[in-house]
């Protein structure tokens, strides 16, 4: 998790990336160091099932909101507050297009910040 690359977003860093792996724990600690530097992260954990996570640093980003649009378009639930959340998806093979549709959903408010 340390080599990821960041996207600059209207001057935000945005780290994405599908991680396969069913512990969340250190992306989930990835997320709040990215977070706590004003950063925007989203991992998608590809094991039995995805486990889906968005952290924000900045205040134009609200992960409870994104992670709730995509949930529902892909058939997940979830929750979490404005500057964390994380849900799940049953289907696996749906990891590309989850990570898609919540870096779109970033870019979009970090855009019209």
């Amino acid at each position: 998790l340390r080599t990821l690359e960041p996207e600059t977003v209207n001057g935000t860093p945005v780290y994405a990336a599908i991680l396969p792996t069913s512990d969340k724990t250190p992306a989930a600690d990835a997320c709040e160091k990215r977070k706590s530097e004003g950063g925007v992260c989203a991992f998608v954990c590809k094991g039995q099932t995805l486990t889906v996570m968005i952290a924000s640093g900045n205040g134009a980003v609200d992960c409870k909101k994104i992670l709730a649009d995509t949930m529902s378009q892909f058939g997940g639930r979830g929750g979490g507050k404005p500057d964390f959340a994380q849900g799940g998806v049953q289907d696996v093979s749906a990891a590309e297009k989850v990570l898609a549709s919540l870096t779109d959903r970033i870019k979009t408010a970090l855009e019209n910040a």
